[in-house]
């Protein structure tokens, strides 16, 4: 199965792929779908994820998704948010 999502890059993460915002037909598996997004944008995402930055489903951690199931339905969005340092 697969969704039809709306996928943003926020800050740098944007600047570093080349687009802030894309709408693709992806893997309704949220491990899936990443990897789908690393073949349609040509670039490497899960090197990074948990280092430099995370994914928001719909305002929720990513990870809270994998541990109710790890499903993408049409019309989600999917926000790659880098962490934020200071002190």
């Amino acid at each position: 199965m697969s969704a039809e999502v709306q996928v943003q890059f926020l800050g740098q993460i944007g600047e570093e792929i080349g687009t802030k915002e894309v709408y693709l037909r992806v893997s309704s598996e949220l491990h899936k779908a990443i990897g789908d997004l690393e073949l349609a944008l040509g670039v490497s995402l899960r090197d990074q994820l948990g280092k430099q930055w995370t994914i928001l489903v719909n305002g929720r951690n990513y990870l809270l998704i994998m541990a109710d199931g790890g499903r993408l339905q049409d019309g989600d969005c999917l926000v790659f948010v880098p962490f934020l340092g200071g002190g």
